[in-house]
């Protein structure tokens, strides 16, 4: 991976927030109103990391779609349809569902984006709630209704395997972490680092406060070891399971020390 400049400057608030070009991932500054500050990388072809806007939810949901299409989880949720007119209803309601999400995102100003919703992610930061948005708990129940039996059991059972992974990872006690809870890039963008400049955001942010971040994934661990994750808790699902051909569904939670934390230490053990 190659290495990266970085200068900040202070701008207004209708400025990007991260401004990049081709190269490694790189520190830049803290802060908690992502609006007001500008990260300049030495990068390759410029790359615009903004807040995500309202107007750009709905392209965001469908990029997001189309990302974790072929993804192994999502593959292993939708495999419980069987019947291709209520796999449609699903997709129609799942978008309905990401799309409150990102509302409710964007109002709590925890929604990162390039190229207006080519590539989005979201995030939390330690102590704050919402991280299923303001609506889904009060729509989700009525969409229930619609979704097969099996589908249900498949949800439940990886929002079990998830819990109990943060647990063995992290214990009972909620740790003081920032959460990466979606990222995903359009399809015809992925490769020209959109992903890893919205992830160097998150992780400025974090390093600022001293805290570490996590997040839970199926596919996508490689490209969180490359920009500086661990994986502290994994499963499998679906091994046991007889209606389901795709093969062992892998679930992990990944880590990354603050750098800032991680300098101390290291300071601290060389006296």
């Amino acid at each position: 991976m190659a290495t990266i400049t970085a200068s900040i400057e202070r701008i207004d608030e209708c400025t990007p927030l991260l401004l990049a070009k081709k190269g490694r991932l790189g520190s830049a500054v803290s802060t908690n109103d992502v609006n007001v500050y500008s990260i300049r990388l030495n990068l390759q072809a410029e790359v615009r990391v903004e807040p995500l806007r309202y107007p750009e939810i709905s392209r965001a949901v469908d990029k997001e779609t189309e990302a974790f299409a072929n993804d192994t989880l999502q593959r292993y949720l939708n495999d419980a349809f069987t019947s291709p007119t209520r796999r449609r209803l699903h997709t129609v309601f799942h978008k309905l569902t990401n799309g409150s999400y990102y509302w409710d995102a964007v109002r709590q100003h925890r929604v990162l984006t390039v190229d207006h919703g080519d590539a989005v992610l979201s995030y939390t930061q330690p102590g704050q709630k919402g991280r299923h948005g303001l609506f889904i708990p009060w729509v989700g129940p009525l969409l229930d209704k619609f979704e097969p039996a099996e589908f249900l059991k498949r949800r439940t059972e990886v929002g079990d395997a998830y819990r109990a992974m943060y647990k063995a990872a992290f214990g009972d006690s909620p740790e003081e972490m920032f959460e990466i809870v979606t990222l995903a890039t359009a399809p015809e963008k992925q490769g020209l680092g959109y992903g890893s400049a919205l992830v160097a955001a998150v992780h400025d942010m974090a390093d600022a406060r001293g805290a570490a971040t996590f997040l839970f994934t199926s596919d996508a661990k490689g490209f969180y070891e490359a920009v500086g994750y661990k994986m502290v808790a994994e499963t499998v699902l679906g091994l046991d399971n007889p209606k389901w051909t795709g093969g062992p569904v892998a679930l992990r939670v990944m880590l990354r020390e603050s750098t800032s934390l991680s300098t101390l230490e290291g300071a601290e053990k060389g006296l």
